[in-house]
């Protein structure tokens, strides 16, 4: 019924062979109607265009045409819409061109070839008439697509005003400006000699304030206010589109009508998707700041958690100390009486007591030096320093506490260097130390020393069973120990501070230390160190 009368309104307006008119809103209304309320209402829009082409003049097997060509153009409208994820709220640029593309260019083009086609083939027209009557007939179904789909897929899809009372107040004195406007340039206000008579594009001004005030919704009413003027300006012969018959003012008036909607659907699609945006950016922002928040207490949680765990790690090593202090003298007097005393099962273990202590002697200069390093308090007394004499020394006074490894010395002359002597034997030993202990099948270990440009490179190499891949960037951290295939770990003490502690000390030196393995053939771990100017 809708899709009957609003046609007969149309066809009234001085059709173009008695069938084509400019004025056809219901294209809009069945394209509408198909993508929001679905397919089955297609016989509806069949039968109002077959009756009311049929009582217009058209024999049956015409109007059954026509009504085919009528049907099908939403049909294929509202599907490509929805195959191209089109919103009806045309709130975004991307739906406006599908509106534009798939709905107002292309699926027009079916009902205006099969329409125009039927008359020809029905007799209705003349060859001479199609060009005028397909073109009359595309351009009126166009203008349904962009002027009454979108004022009832907008306001059908949501009817409320979210609008408060200033906001209100605005759009009704913005609608009542552009009646008062478009009154006087489409209406007999005033006379052909008002300058404002000739001026259709002042209304553009008004169109713009919606737009960037009121979004999509009420520049798409405007719109089709703009193009209620226009007709009516048409059939009584007023404003500024002029010519002899209604046909020809309806031509010019329709195609400003047509600019003038998609220039201003992409507009206001434009300030909804940039006000979108903001809006977005402003909740993202809130969300980031709200986030960072409370990333920051949590640092700065963890920050002092940390601190009271360096601070009572520090105390605990220094109470620690004094008692391990006695312990290793009374263990040393102990063994030299049992000696004496001819004792020696005793004295083994009085000296395994030595030993005991001397290994947890060595974890306690771990923790205090992990404890000094986290507060920045690790202190260095750098002075020139010959690292051959150094690692000579070293490799020899390791070799005296070995029973199952040799020390393979591959230490070339090397430039002196600047470092703390204490600290750079320190590094070595631990690796020497780690060496022997995680090559427990093995019977060599090898030390490497060579310069190289303006630095000089220590290296230590095992043979046992490697590292991980995974492991090897993780293996400098505190507390962390590598974990492989053979469960060395489970045999081997430590606490995981060794690496740390000798990774800093270099890095410190302005050098760096890492390591390179191969599983099932050993480990090389090596430092460099910047060569004295």
């Amino acid at each position: 019924m809708v899709y009957f009368a609003t046609a007969k309104a149309g066809l009234s307006l001085s059709p173009v062979s008695g069938f084509a008119t400019l004025v056809w809103p219901p294209t809009g209304i069945a394209l509408t109607a198909l993508f929001l309320f679905g397919w089955r209402l297609w016989p509806g829009i069949f039968l109002g265009a077959f009756l009311v082409n049929f009582m217009t003049g058209a024999p049956l097997l015409v109007a059954m045409g026509i009504g085919a060509g009528n049907t099908l153009e939403p049909v294929v409208g509202a599907y490509l819409l929805k195959r191209f994820g089109f919103q009806q709220k045309l709130s975004r640029v991307k739906d406006v061109v599908l509106l534009v593309t798939y709905a107002a260019l292309i699926s027009t083009l079916i009902s205006a070839t099969i329409g125009t086609s039927s008359l020809l083939f029905g007799g209705t027209i003349t060859l001479a008439a199609y060009p005028k009557t397909w073109a009359a007939w595309w351009i009126g179904d166009m203008l349904g697509d962009l002027i009454a789909a979108p004022l009832l897929m907008v306001w059908i899809q949501n009817r409320r005003l979210q609008l408060n009372l200033k906001q209100l107040a605005e759009a009704l004195l913005l609608s009542l400006l552009f009646i008062a406007l478009g009154t006087v340039i489409f209406g007999d206000i005033f006379t052909k000699a008002s300058s404002l008579y000739s001026a259709p594009y002042l209304l553009f001004a008004i169109l713009i304030w919606a737009a960037l005030r009121f979004r999509t919704r009420l520049v798409i009413t405007l719109n089709f206010g703009l193009a209620a003027l226009t007709v009516l300006a048409a059939i009584h012969s007023h404003g500024p589109f002029v010519g002899k018959t209604l046909n020809e003012r309806l031509y010019s008036s329709q195609l400003f009508i047509g600019v003038t909607a998609v220039t201003f659907l992409a507009f206001a699609a434009t300030m909804s998707e940039r006000k979108q945006a903001q809006a977005s950016t402003y909740k993202l922002n809130a969300r980031l700041k709200k986030t960072l928040a409370l990333r920051t207490a949590e640092l700065r949680k963890e920050k002092e958690i940390e601190k009271l765990k360096d601070e009572f790690v520090a105390v605990a090593s220094h109470e620690l100390n004094t008692p391990i202090t006695s312990i290793k003298a009374y263990a040393r007097i102990l063994d030299e009486k049992l000696t004496k005393g001819k004792d020696k099962k005793t004295a083994q273990l009085a000296a395994n007591i030595d030993k005991q202590t001397d290994k947890l002697t060595r974890f306690v200069d771990e923790l205090l030096d992990a404890s000094r390093i986290e507060s920045g308090n690790l202190v260095f007394h750098k002075s020139k320093l010959d690292l051959n004499k150094l690692l000579k020394r070293t490799i020899t006074d390791f070799q005296y506490t070995l029973q199952t490894h040799k020390i393979v010395d591959e230490v070339g002359k090397l430039p002196l260097v600047s470092g703390d002597q204490n600290r750079i034997e320190q590094v070595v030993l631990n690796l020497l130390t780690n060496a022997v202990k995680y090559s427990p099948k093995a019977d060599q270990v090898v030390v490497k020393a060579v310069t190289d440009g303006k630095q000089v490179i220590v290296s230590v190499q095992d043979f046992g069973p490697g590292i991980p891949k995974k492991d090897l960037t993780k293996i400098f951290s505190r507390f962390y120990r590598a974990a492989d295939s053979s469960k060395l770990q489970q045999a081997v003490s430590g606490i995981g501070l060794g690496l740390y502690i000798a990774s800093e000390i270099i890095r410190q030196h302005g050098g760096k230390l890492w390591a390179e393995s191969k599983l099932g053939e050993g480990s090389t771990f090596s430092f460099l160190l910047p060569i004295k100017k």
